[in-house]
């Protein structure tokens, strides 16, 4: 689903919990009788409807102190004024309100895919020594002798998704037991398709709670053939904004399994920490 909202015109909803545990948007108290069940609840609907009538749209920021239920539910595809509301604003899942700057230096991919696609996607910047790559089954050789990989500046994961939680595959089709190291980079990309509702939630949980601050992960079935492409702009551009970015790239392409089934978990890197939210 593309998107038809410039980034200038994005407003910040922040949804979280008091200290009574009560919900909040933008800091306001909001009445919560049930998890919401594919429609908007009708605090978040009266918001999007004043924001959607404005010709702009949202950026909801799921804060992490929500309990895991509203984290893991599929806000994209809620009904929002007549369509969903993945059309008119992107979701921030686990939010932590904390500045993130990717530090200087090089990106590691490691990919177990299929074929080469990913790998020759970024050769040029693998030569200009501003990536690191490892392909096949030399991955976890490598890794047993690396275990800290804290000092790159990103993490792309590239393998097949499979039909059993927290499980990837290798390029022959047989599972991969990777489990993320005690200390990963800030950013962690895990490009694989989700092939089971909720599948990708153990790993991405698993990043967040060895280093990362940040993990971009699928929220469905992914394509290949726009994948590496985009993993290659990402890597070329070094854009300061990856919300701001990956936006963008949903705007621009709308083809299944492209940049709209991607998701961000955690902090934003090199973006600004809202303090004060429209009302």
């Amino acid at each position: 689903m593309a998107h038809q909202t410039s980034l200038k015109s994005l407003r910040t909803l922040h949804i979280d919990r008091d200290g009574e545990q009560a919900m909040r948007l933008n800091g306001r108290r909001v009445t919560v009788s049930e998890l919401p069940d594919g429609v908007l609840p009708a605090w978040l609907a009266d918001e999007m409807l004043e924001i959607v009538s404005s010709g702009v749209g949202a950026r909801i920021l799921l804060d992490d102190c929500l309990p895991p239920e509203w984290q893991k539910l599929n806000w994209e595809r809620m009904a929002c004024n007549g369509s969903e509301l993945g059309k008119h604003a992107q979701i921030i899942r686990r939010y932590v309100a904390a500045p993130l700057s990717l530090r200087h230096g090089r990106s590691l991919l490691l990919d177990r895919w299929p074929d080469n696609r990913f790998i020759a996607s970024v050769q040029p910047l693998i030569a200009a020594s501003r990536v690191d790559a490892r392909r096949g089954d030399t991955v976890d050789d490598w890794l047993a002798g690396t275990p800290d990989l804290s000092a790159y500046r990103e993490l792309f994961i590239v393998a097949h998704g499979a039909a059993a939680p927290s499980t990837l595959l290798t390029e022959t089709g047989t599972p991969w037991g990777w489990e993320p190291p005690e200390k990963l980079p800030a950013l962690v990309w895990l490009l694989a398709c989700e092939a089971l509702a909720g599948g990708l939630d153990g790993l991405v949980d698993a990043c967040l709670s060895r280093g990362a601050c940040c993990v971009v992960s699928a929220s469905g079935p992914l394509s290949a053939a726009h994948m590496a492409p985009l993993m290659a702009h990402w890597l070329g551009a070094a854009p300061t904004s990856l919300a701001d970015w990956l936006f963008g790239q949903q705007q621009q392409d709308s083809h299944l399994g492209c940049a709209d089934a991607l998701v961000i978990h955690g902090c934003l890197p090199g973006d600004g920490v809202p303090s004060v939210f429209p009302v």
